[in-house]
């Protein structure tokens, strides 16, 4: 915080982090102290935001679309402006920058190259389009569809689809997936709705095995959480262990679910024909779905009770009769 006001400290790393061919000791200490300082103030997003950061930043991160980083040094500088750039996404004007500078479209090349930036592409396109409708509908203008579906599908993705990596890629999908169910309307809406639609509802089945995987991974943590509640814990150990069971997966099975939701109230009658179809085939009762979106909608802050009542109204259109 007190970095932040030592005058042109801040547009000093953001200049200093752009300097020269090479990725130095000096530009990579300059990468992670500005990145420290964006995580931790607001007065630093704030300051760095007026000397046109976003714009800067993507250029800095440009040149690895196609390029590998050299060496554990150079991944670690990336990583440094990456975390930059998803820090500043927590405000507005910001994520609405990031689309005028063709971050999007940069984020969704990253991702179609698969090298070494398309995991953090991911990641700074999550927070990019976080309640976010412009960047939402540029994603599908800019021809995005067709690669996250393809991360969601796993196709061409060599991590298993237990690995660490996989699961934290995997909320960023469908993270992403959900915004765009969420915020997306007319003809983007309707592409979106189309992609569940092709090759036999494929990605429909394939929602509802994320389902399933991650329900199974909650009911653990979620065990643990219902002894507690027997040994009468207190308040603050009760919401650690929610805290925990998002660790463990509860915020994709959250978010996987949402998505289901939301796509049985775009007014294709086909769609919730088949996730009806769906969970009877798998054996996945509704009331686990509404459950899991019941419990999210309990966690929501105050600010966000256009999309409780959004959800709970949502939820009377889901499937029955499993």
């Amino acid at each position: 915080k007190e970095f932040a006001k030592v005058p042109k400290f801040l547009p000093w790393l953001l200049k200093r982090v752009r300097q020269g061919p090479q990725v130095d000791w000096n530009r990579m200490y300059a990468s992670e102290i500005l990145a420290l300082c964006v995580q931790n103030t607001a007065e630093a997003r704030e300051a760095i935001a007026k000397q046109d950061a976003v714009e800067k930043l993507l250029r800095g991160i440009a040149v690895y679309r196609k390029r590998e980083p050299e060496d554990s040094q150079e991944q670690e500088f990336v990583q440094n402006l990456f975390d930059c750039l998803c820090n500043m996404m927590v405000t507005p004007k910001n994520q609405v920058d990031f689309g005028k500078q063709q971050g999007m479209e940069l984020m969704i090349r990253m991702m179609r190259e698969r090298k070494f930036a398309c995991r953090l592409a991911l990641r700074l396109a999550n927070h990019a389009m976080n309640h976010c409708a412009e960047n939402c509908l540029l994603f599908v203008e800019k021809l995005g569809l067709p690669v996250i579906f393809s991360l969601f599908m796993r196709r061409g993705v060599k991590e298993s689809i237990n690995s660490p990596k996989w699961r934290e890629d995997e909320e960023y999908i469908v993270s992403i997936l959900q915004s765009l169910c969420r915020y997306c309307t007319g003809t983007a809406l309707a592409r979106v709705l189309n992609k569940f639609c092709e090759n036999r509802f494929e990605k429909l089945e394939r929602l509802l095995e994320i389902h399933t995987m991650y329900f199974e991974s909650d009911k653990s943590v979620h065990s643990m959480k219902e002894l507690d509640k027997e040994l009468d814990v207190d308040e603050k150990i009760e919401d650690q262990l929610y805290l925990d069971r998002c660790e463990a997966g509860l915020f994709t099975l959250q978010q996987a679910d949402i998505v289901v939701v939301r796509l049985c109230n775009m007014g294709n009658r086909q769609v919730v024909e088949m996730i009806g179809e769906l969970l009877g085939i798998k054996g996945v009762p509704v009331t686990d779905i509404s459950l899991t979106v019941r419990e999210y909608c309990e966690h929501l802050a105050d600010t966000a009770s256009k999309e409780k009542g959004e959800l709970i109204k949502f939820m009377k259109n889901l499937p029955t009769g499993q």
